[in-house]
């Protein structure tokens, strides 16, 4: 008698610890507009694959800040995402199991109030500018025209600033 017990118990702890590392399991993702260049890093708490826990860091490209101020956001609807990590029963990481670096990310704090309002003047002087950025930029990726703006927006003088 002791010994069925002591099997049932065995059996019981055992189908714990399997819906346990099967059924429970921390993820972690990385998205990326390929419009755009933003990008998110999600972590999910998920059982049997559905998540009931979520924390998304999301990291905005100056592309995308720049598409903001000038009224056409990117819809960001090409993202690729890469399941870098998940962790069956919040202990050991099983495949995926992908280190490292994913992307470099630059300070958004760098792009300030001051350059949100210089936007702001430049498309007041060009008004076609929206159409231009959103076409050119987010939907034929002319990184070209991109460069060339980004001088005109941030590295030339206003032209009603002092000298």
């Amino acid at each position: 008698m002791k010994k069925l017990k002591k099997s049932r118990y065995m059996f019981l702890v055992l189908g714990i610890s399997f819906v346990w590392f099967l059924g429970l399991d921390k993820s972690f993702f990385a998205e990326t507009c390929n419009d755009c260049f933003s990008s998110w890093d999600i972590q999910q708490y998920r059982i049997f694959t559905i998540p009931f826990s979520q924390k998304v860091d999301e990291h905005k490209s100056l592309i995308s800040c720049v598409a903001i101020d000038l009224g056409v956001p990117c819809q960001h609807r090409h993202l690729d995402r890469l399941h870098k990590q998940r962790w069956c029963g919040l202990l050991f990481c099983y495949l995926p199991c992908k280190s490292g670096i994913v992307r470099l990310s630059w300070d958004e704090e760098l792009y300030d109030q001051k350059k949100s309002d210089r936007i702001k003047v430049f498309v007041n002087s060009n008004p076609r500018l929206p159409e231009e950025f959103y076409q050119r930029v987010l939907v034929e990726h002319d990184l070209e025209y991109w460069k060339q703006l980004q001088n005109e927006l941030f590295l030339q003088k206003p032209a009603n600033s002092e000298p």
